[in-house]
């Protein structure tokens, strides 16, 4: 479980308020519990028969209980599932993916946002290590104050797992 605050204040540096058909500056503010509930990964691989793996499925929701503007739905659910694969157990290498899907609520019920990565990790699976990774977006705006707009991209980078 967490709680968030996303803000932005768009005032200062943004082009598109020197024109004023487009309207005048505007704050974007939003409060909201985010819950998760996740199965343990390692015992349903071994329940399914895959060994040196971890498959975590979980589904959660978030609930916004305060927000500028105002929206009329409150609470977006989502599920996915992650995991890992030690192909060599001998060797520091780890294969990452995972999946994630959001139900929207808030301008209109549809499935749409979708999230996918896979990657490859440099160590072992519950150690240290560098991650290399690939992903693709495919939904709302990550930047709050553009909610509103769908964005759909791929992404490479890396990341250090502690």
């Amino acid at each position: 479980m967490r709680f968030g605050h996303i803000s932005a204040h768009l005032v200062d540096g943004d082009p598109a308020f020197a024109d004023t058909s487009f309207g005048s500056p505007r704050v974007y503010s939003r409060e909201f519990i985010d819950g998760v509930v996740a199965a343990d990964g390692e015992r349903i691989a071994r329940a399914l028969g895959i060994s040196h793996s971890g498959l975590r499925p979980y589904i959660g929701v978030v609930w916004v209980f305060h927000d500028i503007p105002s929206i009329s739905e409150r609470a977006t659910v989502y599920g996915g599932v992650d995991g890992y694969y030690t192909p060599f157990p001998a060797l520091p290498f780890v294969i990452k993916a995972g999946y994630e899907a959001r139900l929207n609520t808030e301008q209109e019920v549809s499935i749409g946002e979708h999230h996918a990565r896979l990657g490859l990790k440099i160590g072992k699976a519950h150690s240290n290590g560098l991650v290399f990774e690939t992903a693709y977006y495919s939904g709302r705006s990550m930047y709050g104050q553009n909610f509103g707009n769908r964005e759909s991209y791929l992404s490479f980078g890396f990341s250090i797992d502690y």
